[in-house]
């Protein structure tokens, strides 16, 4: 979208896992302007090596564990339209993911154990 506009961010869900996304909001757009709400019911929100640029609400980024603030760099010189989303070499986005095997997120980047990797390992 090319003009200004805000949205919300509406989370209501138990064990909820958001890790590897970018987050980009420009031209006067701003993500979690509306509002934000979060209910994990009793449970804890994981949210983990995400990249957040632009007008994104500080509270929805404060929740990242090992957030990323920066230009993702999307290369907009690729002919096709899905590929202009791809990173340039050199984009913060690149290199700082998590890896999940199934319910456990390893994060490469960083040996402290990660909040899931704590919460599964209790309910083994």
């Amino acid at each position: 979208m090319d003009s200004a506009y805000s949205t919300a961010i509406d989370i209501d869900a138990k064990n909820t896992f958001i890790y590897n996304n970018i987050f980009f909001a420009q031209n006067g757009a701003a993500m979690g302007e509306k509002q934000m709400v979060i209910k994990n019911n009793g449970t804890a929100l994981f949210m983990t090596n995400n990249l957040f640029y632009g007008d994104v609400i500080n509270t929805f980024k404060n929740s990242d564990t090992h957030g990323l603030e920066g230009d993702p760099d999307f290369d907009q010189n690729k002919t096709e339209n899905w590929k202009k989303y791809e990173l340039k070499p050199g984009s913060p986005g690149i290199n700082t993911s998590c890896l999940s095997s199934g319910m456990y997120i390893i994060t490469l980047c960083n040996e402290r154990e990660t909040q899931a990797e704590r919460f599964f390992k209790t309910k083994r």
